[in-house]
């Protein structure tokens, strides 16, 4: 999924606004209530088309689902659980969130946790928050962004497992988007592979992301770098793809918003003691005229039979140091098409 389209936001911001029911604190929740404080369903909350699940307005409130659901009709636009401008909002189960294109959208505030959750169709939306977690859930898509001049920062995400229901068509399992998007981690993540028709990426850093942290997941899909993002490092991963020619790792060249909207390429990236199997290319970088993918660094990963060769570097790259990898298949270390690119 590309960077989240910030002019929804404000119309989001109405909408829940006027559609907003009175306090659920002296009844069991109906849906579209605002919650002033925490509660623990004690059955299934069954949302119709256009409805919002619950709106949080405070400070503090848990949402215990109990073993129970949140289920929408999959309206697009429609959300299962929404905050905004509070802190250490917490979301967690047992339980699912179902039927919503976005199932969580949690902004601004800081030391949120969502836990033990099912979300099998549907984004966990992050955007402009701090010190938060999502961890330990069964999700089909989690995205962290920043924007409009806010940052999100000091976020875990961690030790979930990526499922996908096969009606829902996404592609990214995981996004971190944003000029400020900085300082979080992705880790110990888990994505078993399936044949998703429309699963094109198992992790997406872009839009001008930097200085995360991407270690020790296991993924089946792409794990890509792209559109300005700089300074992440990225290792320890597990990139096990299908031998149908994806590419493992992939740097490459694309608008930003950070850049105005003009292709931004990613650089300064670190990618340390990765292993890729069955990948087409095990590590590709692609730039464009003006914007090549430059000085990022590639040490100790493991490529273990690729299709067409360990590494590409396409004709607008440059710089990029690639020592010291194994290649194992009888395909060559790299192709590059580039200018000043260090390999073996």
């Amino acid at each position: 999924m590309k960077a989240f389209a910030t002019r929804f936001f404000v119309p989001l911001l109405a909408a829940l606004a006027l559609g907003a029911a009175a306090s659920a604190q002296a009844r069991p929740p109906i849906c579209g209530d605002t919650l002033y404080q925490s509660i623990v369903l004690q059955a299934d909350l069954v949302c119709g088309p256009g409805q919002t699940g619950l709106i949080i307005v405070d400070n503090g409130v848990r949402i215990d689902l109990n073993g129970f659901s949140i289920r929408g009709t999959g309206n697009q636009l429609n959300v299962g659980v929404y905050s905004y401008g509070y802190d250490r909002v917490e979301i967690v189960g047992p339980g699912s969130i179902e039927g919503f294109e976005w199932a969580t959208f949690l902004s601004t505030g800081s030391r949120h946790r969502v836990s033990d959750l099912k979300v099998p169709a549907g984004t966990v939306i992050l955007f402009n928050l701090s010190d938060s977690t999502v961890e330990h859930n069964r999700l089909a898509s989690v995205m962290l962004q920043s924007g409009g001049g806010g940052r999100s920062t000091a976020t875990w995400i961690a030790s979930n497992e990526f499922i996908l229901d096969p009606a829902y068509s996404f592609s990214t399992a995981i996004g971190l988007y944003g000029c400020e998007t900085a300082g979080n981690v992705v880790a110990d993540n888990n994505q078993p592979w399936v044949n998703y028709a429309h699963a094109a990426y198992s992790v997406q850093v872009g839009d001008g992301a930097h200085d995360n942290e991407i270690q020790g997941n296991t993924v089946t899909r792409r794990l890509s770098v792209e559109g300005g993002a700089h300074s992440n490092r990225v290792s320890r991963n597990v990139l096990a793809m299908d031998g149908t020619g994806q590419n493992g790792l992939e740097l490459w060249t694309t608008a930003s918003n950070c850049a105005g909207g003009v292709p931004s390429a990613p650089f300064k990236n670190v990618f340390v003691d990765n292993k890729i199997f069955d990948a087409g290319y095990g590590i590709s970088l692609w730039g464009t005229p003006g914007a090549p993918v430059a000085d990022n660094e590639f040490h100790s990963n493991t490529i273990m039979k690729p299709m067409w060769a360990g590494m590409r570097f396409g004709p607008d790259t440059k710089a990029n140091d690639a020592r010291g990898n194994s290649v194992i298949g009888r395909v060559p270390y790299a192709i590059d098409q580039g200018t000043g690119n260090l390999w073996p």
